[in-house]
């Protein structure tokens, strides 16, 4: 299969399998919400708020793993394919028993001198802190597979693997109404297995697929390797630590100015920030690895190009669906959510306006990874965004309102994509140019049009939280925003790509039923 079609196919198929898993996890969220009540799924989320972030963690830490894979899949060097998979497994397993060893120090302290838990409740939130470590642990040693899946561009197993994971979600959540225990402790314990079963499942597909897989990690140690690759592990995970830091220490620093249930209003605007990252994450699986390979082969000029794709599109896919919510914010919560928590509406309308911020850079963020140089760069982005945590701090003493802490959030996250432009501008010599023409207005002129077009149907519909007057307004919108990007939103090659590939659907679909 041709590149080009390849990040196609695999995107159908990613998308295919996040309507399945979005709808599944929205109303897995509203079962938990209601079955642990709103102080311990706000408590749930303040002390075990890392396994919500796992994803993530796990998707930033394989680009450091696949970057190398890809780069040399690029070369075709199998040999050192082997060497980079053997070195990978343990460069994680010792960062895996780093990070578990600075969670119990750190953790503990923070559990028992500092946030606001209840008495009555302080041994369940140890036990959920522990459970929470040994998940992290597991995530990341399984690093190395999901870097070989994703490599390899097998996103229809992907697919499968993050269905059944969203399959295991909703059964725990189901299985929570029939338990008579502390349902907070039960909770945190299966979401434990689950995450352990799932990285047992990747491990024997891998063995069993990919011959690279079946290497003795210590047969072939390379110093020099790990040294090299342990370096850009680590920036990379010092990036994953800051930006995990930045949401769970917001949430520290509610938790000390009030309650678990404003927690749980945080925890909720996270969900929604999770859900909208999935869909430019979606795409740049499927791109991310075209990049690496590019790169590796020598043709930074492709590279360079996908990465403006990336920047582009991403905005796209997620403003199709953050501005029609972001306006109907009140009405999607009191759906999804039935008993809406205070402050809710305004931390997710900041965190919608926080993900489409991201969007812009997340096209040269993964050419940045590509090209390998990203210490400078992840220092200098890491340490912008690990400040709004102590700027958070010091706007709620100083009496400002809770929001306060999500203006400062976006604000700081405009900083950092100037310093990733930056940086990325000092590497490859991109003109700042290109990215404000070809990555900024391009995107954001129809987007402003489709806000104002969408408050004006918003204001003539009158919605409620019914389905019957929700969906008719995103159907609008959308539809009204797709045509808003065919005309004015993409270049003319992109317009003549998009007709040739729906003569080449259309065109299978008539030779399968003849």
């Amino acid at each position: 299969m041709k590149p080009g079609n390849k990040i196609v196919f695999n995107t159908a198929i990613l998308y295919g399998r996040m309507l399945i898993t979005i709808g599944i996890s929205l109303y897995t969220t509203r079962l938990i919400l209601g079955n642990l009540g709103a102080s311990d799924y706000g408590l749930y989320n303040l002390v075990g708020g890392v396994v919500a972030m796992l994803s993530f963690l796990n998707a930033a830490m394989t680009t450091s793993t696949q970057r190398y894979l890809s780069f040399n899949m690029g070369s075709g060097d199998m040999d050192m394919i082997k060497r980079i998979l053997g070195n990978s497994m343990l460069v994680h397993t010792l960062l895996g028993f780093l990070l578990v060893i600075i969670f119990e120090l750190v953790g503990i302290f923070l559990l028992e001198t500092k946030l606001n838990i209840a008495p009555d409740r302080l041994s369940a939130a140890r036990l959920i802190f522990h459970f929470t470590v040994i998940a992290s642990f597991i995530s990341i040693i399984s690093v190395p597979y999901d870097a070989v899946i994703n490599a390899h561009e097998n996103m229809a197993f992907v697919a499968l693997v993050n269905i059944l994971e969203s399959v295991l979600k909703l059964a725990i959540a189901v299985l929570l109404a029939f338990v008579l225990q502390d349902k907070l402790v039960v909770y945190g314990f299966l979401t434990m297995v689950s995450t352990i079963l799932l990285r047992a499942i990747k491990q024997v597909y891998c063995r069993k697929k990919y011959k690279e897989c079946s290497v003795r990690a210590l047969q072939v140690y390379d110093r020099r390797l790990i040294k090299e690759m342990g370096a850009f592990a680590g920036w990379n995970l010092f990036g994953i630590i800051c930006g995990l830091s930045r949401s769970q220490g917001v949430g520290v620093v509610l938790n000390l100015f009030y309650s678990t249930v404003m927690n749980a209003a945080y925890s909720i605007a996270n969900q929604v920030n999770n859900q909208m990252s999935f869909l430019s994450m979606t795409m740049m699986k499927t791109v991310r690895p075209q990049m690496m390979k590019s790169e590796g082969a020598g043709n930074r000029q492709r590279m360079l190009r996908l990465s403006v794709f990336a920047g582009k599109f991403s905005f796209y896919l997620n403003a199709i669906v953050s501005i029609p919510m972001f306006i109907a914010m009140p009405q999607v919560l009191e759906f999804w959510l039935g008993d809406v928590p205070a402050h809710t509406t305004a931390f997710c309308r900041y965190m919608l306006v926080l993900n489409l911020t991201q969007q812009f850079s997340m096209g040269i963020m993964a050419a940045t990874q590509a090209i390998g140089n990203i210490k400078r760069y992840q220092f200098v982005v890491g340490t912008i965004q690990i400040l709004t945590v102590p700027i958070s701090y010091f706007a709620l003493k100083a009496g400002y309102p809770p929001e306060s802490v999500m203006i400062s959030t976006v604000a700081l996250e405009f900083v950092a994509s100037f310093f990733r432009v930056y940086f990325f501008h000092s590497l490859t010599a991109f003109s700042i140019a290109t990215f404000l023409k070809d990555i900024v207005l391009t995107p954001l002129i129809p987007s402003v049009v489709l806000f104002l077009a969408a408050r004006l149907i918003y204001e003539q519909l009158t919605l409620n939280s019914s389905i019957w007057h929700l969906a008719p307004f995103f159907t609008i919108t959308i539809l009204f925003y797709l045509g808003l990007i065919y005309l004015a939103g993409i270049a003319p090659q992109e317009r003549t790509m998009i007709h040739n590939l729906i003569r080449t659907v259309f065109g299978k679909m008539v030779k399968a039923k003849s």
